[in-house]
């Protein structure tokens, strides 16, 4: 063996005794702490200790708090610190030292292993019920007292029954501590069976024996009003005013220990279905042609429910139980039912511009220059939303002084109506200030007939 060789293979031998040595080094070195390329909870713990390592993932541990998760997932926090809490990982991260060999360190340098641990919770027992207590979960119940009470609301009577799916803090506070136990630090009342029904003492079974024939009454009514723009239902939240009180507002009842129908209360519902939806003599919003929008008062049009025969009519209904929808009697009828009665044919006269328009399904068919009442002499045309209440040809309109033969006459308001005025040479403007009619409304000869 030359020296060239002899010095290369010492050169070798000492090599890699030094590599065993920093090897076996860093194996004793591990002995105490955790390998290279140890992540624990996204944390870089390589060299630390079970300790330090236990102290670091503890500062880093945000979820200090308990969640509490209702029947209606709805989820509340207790902070671990009212129930003196503290976390601790030193259990997991002692099995997970156990499990690593130091020897194999190495392994972990091209390898990194990383792992989710769970901490520990200790607690007072004695502060968990405290805790409960205080929670907003039990907030609401807690204000009222667990009873069983019939309420009358806007949509009818109702059953307030605090008895039912009652929040046990004894059991919610088990829930707590069998969570905690168990590393979870979500809690599910429901699926914990936190909630249980309270048992009935005879005064509540009696007001829930009520409450059952007055939920079967107020449901009982199958008639739905059609006011022609709207569907009213005679529903709970009516017929609630169909049974009778004593003084003190106690149920009535009578011999059979039924409800007692109170007819007053039939009244009442169609005295309040007229004053929404009677028109006639009423003030109406109405958008004109030229996009202004006018309340417009007085006049011959519009409708008014027939009361009499209304409250005849559902009083039957209801104690005949019948089931239909229901077009209401009127005294005076509109030819749209409904608050719009006015519909989408119509006449507008826009007495400021003196124009005429004519509309038939929404469309715009006619539109022409018209002459209204004198203002001069106080033939004012009135304001108002009125019918046309006869079409006719060929007549003589008489008044103080004058005779006037028309061939188309239209009435609207007693001897006020649109004609055409063939004695006219001119329409529009501002001719009615001076020289306007006796207060119907003058039309051109031609669109009269059209109209």
């Amino acid at each position: 063996m030359n020296k060239k060789t002899k010095r290369a293979l010492i050169v070798l031998v000492v090599t890699l005794i030094m590599a065993a040595a920093l090897y076996f080094s860093l194996a004793f070195y591990f002995q105490d702490v955790f390998l290279c390329g140890t992540w624990i909870n996204d944390k870089y713990c390589t060299g630390l200790s079970i300790e330090e390592t236990n102290q670091l993932l503890k500062a880093e541990y945000t979820k200090d708090y308990i969640e509490i998760q209702d029947k209606s997932n709805i989820r509340y926090q207790i902070p671990l610190s009212e129930l003196d809490g503290e976390i601790d990982f030193s259990e997991e991260l002692s099995t997970l030292y156990e499990s690593q060999n130091a020897f194999l360190w190495i392994g972990n340098l091209f390898s990194p292993k990383r792992y989710t641990l769970e901490p520990e919770f200790t607690y007072a027992e004695e502060k968990v019920l405290v805790a409960v207590t205080n929670c907003q979960a039990f907030f609401e119940q807690n204000k009222s007292e667990q009873d069983v009470i019939i309420l009358e609301t806007q949509e009818g009577y109702t059953l307030k029954d605090t008895r039912k799916d009652y929040l046990s803090p004894q059991k919610v506070c088990t829930a707590i501590k069998t969570c905690l136990d168990e590393k979870e630090t979500v809690v599910d009342l429901v699926a914990m069976q936190c909630y249980e029904d309270l048992p009935y003492t005879q005064e509540m079974q009696d007001t829930l024996a009520l409450w059952e024939k007055i939920n079967a009454y107020q449901n009982s009514c199958k008639v739905i009003y059609d006011m022609g723009d709207k569907q009213i239902p005679v529903d709970a939240s009516v017929v609630c005013h169909f049974i009778k009180l004593n003084e003190d507002n106690s149920f009535m009842l009578d011999e059979e220990g039924n409800l007692v129908f109170d007819k007053d209360g039939v009244t009442e519902f169609i005295n309040e279905l007229a004053s929404e939806y009677d028109t006639y003599g009423t003030a109406r919003k109405f958008t004109t042609t030229n996009g202004e929008v006018k309340e417009i008062t007085g006049g011959t049009y519009g409708s008014t429910l027939n009361q009499k025969a209304e409250i005849k009519y559902l009083t039957d209904a209801f104690l005949n139980q019948t089931e239909e929808v229901h077009v209401p009697e009127y005294t005076r009828s509109s030819t749209v039912r409904g608050k719009n009665d006015i519909g989408d044919t119509y006449i507008e006269v826009d007495m400021t511009g003196q124009v005429m328009y004519y509309y038939e399904d929404g469309e715009l068919k006619l539109e022409t220059s018209v002459v209204t009442g004198n203002l001069s002499r106080n033939h004012d045309t009135p304001e108002g939303i009125n019918y046309v209440y006869a079409k006719q040809k060929n007549r003589i309109l008489r008044g103080p002084g004058y005779a006037s033969f028309v061939n188309y006459w239209m009435p609207v308001k007693g001897g006020i109506g649109i004609h055409d005025a063939t004695w006219r040479d001119e329409f529009g403007g501002e001719i009615y200030k001076t020289e306007g009619s006796h207060g119907c409304i003058n039309t051109p000869l031609e669109e009269m007939e059209e109209l």
